[in-house]
């Protein structure tokens, strides 16, 4: 039987008695809140410091345990085993979109959501920068970069808009060999070329 405890204290060491759980509580923390401890390696996120670790085991501990049929490795034996169930048990949750079946029913809905999933090949793109988008409607709402004019500063020889003056004084200079156009802040006065002021373009 779980006891609910009159006063829950967060500073309780792991070690010791059994502790009796506050069910509400945990029933908060798993599902109404965020969960707060973040995997670095791959980014899944975990409602304990305990459960992370475990988690980041899998990461970094050596795949010692192997499984008997395929030979795929496991940081920890209980994976291993729990694997080598989807060999030899039966599989009695079956995906209704196609021929797949499953031992356990966690596997069956993380599959059930890669039918959710759009393909690369529903997915929609847009034609000037090829963006992919997985409804009509995100692809209705994007606005092309590749469609809109550079700002910048236009080189009065070739045409190229450059980002900045200093890139346009040196993009000149490779042009002209000029130092006047060699600029040394955003600050500085843009020199003119052939008695033409540089169009700037915003």
């Amino acid at each position: 039987m779980i006891k609910t405890p009159k006063k829950s204290s967060n500073t309780q060491s792991m070690k010791g008695p059994a502790k009796t759980i506050d069910l509400a509580k945990l029933h908060e923390a798993l599902e109404h809140e965020p969960l707060p401890y973040l995997c670095a390696t791959c980014g899944d996120k975990f409602p304990t410091v305990p459960d992370l670790q475990v988690h980041r085991a899998g990461h970094s501990e050596a795949k010692i345990h192997k499984c008997s049929i395929c030979n795929q490795g496991f940081s920890f034996s209980w994976g291993k085993r729990r694997h080598e169930k989807t060999h030899t048990d039966p599989k009695p949750f079956g995906c209704g979109r196609c021929e797949k079946h499953f031992s356990r029913k966690p596997a069956l809905e993380k599959h059930m959501k890669s039918h959710n999933k759009p393909s690369e090949s529903s997915k929609i793109s847009c034609q000037n920068c090829a963006q992919m988008f997985s409804s009509l409607k995100e692809a209705t709402k994007h606005t092309c970069s590749a469609l809109a004019p550079p700002k910048g500063i236009e080189c009065p020889i070739c045409a190229h808009v450059l980002e900045s003056k200093v890139k346009w004084g040196a993009h000149m200079w490779k042009h002209t060999k000029d130092a006047k156009y060699i600029l040394l802040s955003e600050e500085d006065k843009l020199p003119m070329y052939r008695d033409s002021t540089p169009l700037v373009i915003t």
